[in-house]
This record gives structure tokens, sequence and C-alpha cells, in this order.
């Protein structure tokens, strides 16, 4: 009697599934359900980790989400964030849109979501909160990855020098040329490994 209904469980694989491919693009993912491919994405091998990224975006949403967005790229002091935000008109009104790894570790933070919101500015109202699919790279001394029991959270030792890089990676993102397209593909391509520019595995 504890168990979700089997229409809530496949939305719960559902968004498993979404969430690891968007860690990892450079792999293949294939959900089935009720004999229905569900998702169906080819790894993608060539290109810098953006552009996996911005491939899997458009593969995997069809360009329902972050059809225009804004993209992010920015390293400083052994932080490093990189991803796609959605364009200020581009907003819901929760959290719901919001896809956060640390050093390919899907998490939630409130902080980092908040250091998000705050670089858009005074281009969201209040009651709004923005897209995104964003990576951020840690050094592992300073970063507990032990404070949740499912690992979906983290701390940060330098919390509030990290809220301040990323509010001001995102504030910087939005320049009149920054607003691009994520278009879907299905083509894959030979390898080019993204991992040595990680700040961390």
């Amino acid at each position: 009697k504890f168990q979700k209904s089997p229409t809530a469980a496949t939305a719960e694989i559902h968004k498993l599934v979404t969430t690891l491919a968007l860690a990892h693009p450079e792999r293949g993912f294939k959900f089935i359900s009720n004999e229905e491919t569900v998702i169906d994405l080819l790894p993608i091998h060539e290109g810098a980790f953006e552009e996996k990224l911005k491939q899997r975006i458009g593969d995997l949403f069809q360009g329902n989400y972050l059809a225009n967005h804004l993209s992010v790229n920015q390293a400083k002091d052994g932080y490093q964030l990189l991803g796609y935000l959605g364009k200020p008109s581009d907003h819901r009104p929760n959290r719901t849109g919001q896809y956060l790894f640390v050093n390919r570790r899907p998490i939630t933070s409130q902080q980092v979501a908040f250091a998000v919101k705050e670089g858009y500015g005074q281009r969201l109202d209040q009651d709004r909160f923005p897209v995104f699919v964003l990576h951020l790279n840690v050094p592992p001394q300073l970063l507990d990855v032990n404070v949740h029991p499912q690992k979906k959270e983290v701390r940060f030792q330098q919390g509030d020098f990290l809220r301040q890089c990323v509010k001001q990676a995102v504030t910087e993102a939005f320049t009149p040329d920054s607003i691009a397209s994520v278009q879907p593909s299905r083509q894959a391509f030979d390898m080019q490994a993204w991992e040595s520019k990680l700040l961390l595995r």
C-alpha cells in the first residue's frame, strides 16, 4: 500500500532518466514503458561538453524547453559554471525547470538556485523562477557530499564566494548576442573526451 501508482512510478523513472541524460550527454539512454519508447537518445561523442549538452537538451526536449537560452561558461579560483539559462520570458512559478549538477552529481541547492535568480536582477518577478541546466565543478576539498541520506544535497565550504561567482556568471550572460536556439539532432559523432576538462571527477 506504500507503493506509488504505476503512473507516478513511471513519472519518477522518466525524471530520473532525464536527469542522468543531462548529466552524461556522452552516454546513450533508452526508456521503454508499456512497450512504448519514451526516451531514445544516442550518445554524443564530438565537441566540447557545452556543445554536447546543448545537443542533448535539444534531443531530449525536442525544442519544448530552453528553446531560446543564454550560454554560461565561466571559471574562477577553481570553480567552473557552464550550461544554459532560459531567457527571462521563459520562467515558471516553481523550480521544476531547474537542473543542477555538481561534479556531474544531480543535486538541489537553494543557495545556488537563489544565486542564479539574483543574476537575473530585475528581469524576473519575485514569484517567478528561471529555468536552467547548469553544471558546477567544485574542488573536492571544498565540497561535502554527505549531508543528505540520498546524496541530493551538498554543502559548500565557501558558500558566500560561490554565490557571488554564480551570480556574476549569470549576470554576465546577458549580452545582446547571447541568446541562442537549441535545435534537436539525432546524429552521433566520434568520441572526444571532455572529462579531462573537469576540475575534478
